[in-house]
């Protein structure tokens, strides 16, 4: 089950397997190196997210233990340094609910429970942002806050029809809903610095964008809806993405950013 890929130089192509937990490393020519399983294998992701900073470092998320791992240049994985995603308080009620119809379990998420989304930039640092707020946190792996963009925009009150409409889908008791709409989703760092900020909706039609410095430059409407997953990948002004057109096919687009 191939979740993910990423490049490291100076040739090494990092592939994981969902379902098992392993982390193959091939050559430039394809050819496989070794192969080293990380986490407990019973946890799965998609697309897996992995980065690969400036110095050559890859860095790995294991959704089973909840922690980001920072490897050294391959084919060996070498340990560097870990952290482990903060905790939401359960005081607002949990972010998910168990379903069972005639045997079969399921868990899915509630809608616009708060969560902790991250990223790891080029420099090697981590960004984490609760989605119920404007706040992102560039962080070191040991959990230093270097710094800290916001942008003063409340969340939307989750009330009135649209309420029950949601309570009625997934068939709980509308007051376990949280009491507000959610304000992002996602947060991705460009190769320049650049932060694009991911809104809830689907496929994407504008970014909030803020530059290098932390200057907030305004909303970015790409000519194209783009899809969330696979997640589009930010360069130094420009974008890979996947888009698609009226009847569903998928487009993979480059976009350049004109400043």
């Amino acid at each position: 089950m191939l979740a993910g890929i990423a490049w490291q130089p100076p040739g090494f192509l990092w592939a994981i397997d969902a379902v098992t937990s392993r982390m193959t490393v091939f050559d430039s020519l394809g050819i496989p190196l070794a192969a080293h399983r990380v986490g407990d294998g019973r946890s799965a992701s998609l697309p897996w997210p992995m980065w690969v900073d400036v110095q050559g470092n890859l860095h790995h998320w294991d959704p089973g233990q909840r922690t980001i791992t920072k490897f050294g240049i391959g084919p060996e994985l070498i340990p560097l340094d870990s952290m482990s995603l903060p905790s939401l308080p359960r005081s607002g009620g949990n972010v998910s609910e168990r379903w069972v119809r005639e045997g079969v379990m399921a868990t899915y998420g509630i809608p616009h429970s708060p969560r902790i989304r991250f990223t790891v930039d080029r420099e090697g640092q981590v960004w984490l942002v609760n989605t119920s707020s404007f706040d992102l946190h560039e962080t070191t792996y040991a959990g230093d806050t270097l710094r800290t963009l916001q942008l003063r925009r409340p969340p939307a009150p989750l009330e009135g029809r649209e309420r029950d409409s949601i309570a009625a889908a997934i068939e709980i008791a509308s007051h376990r809903l949280p009491k507000n709409k959610l304000v992002l989703e996602q947060v991705h760092v460009a190769a320049d610095g650049w932060v694009w900020v991911e809104p809830r909706e689907t496929p994407t039609r504008a970014w909030d964008v803020f530059d290098e410095r932390g200057y907030y430059l305004g909303p970015v409407i790409p000519p194209v809806p783009i899809e969330t997953e696979p997640f589009p990948i930010f360069g130094a002004g420009s974008i890979t993405a996947v888009t698609e057109d009226e009847l569903g096919v998928q487009y993979i687009v480059r976009l350049v950013l004109t400043r």
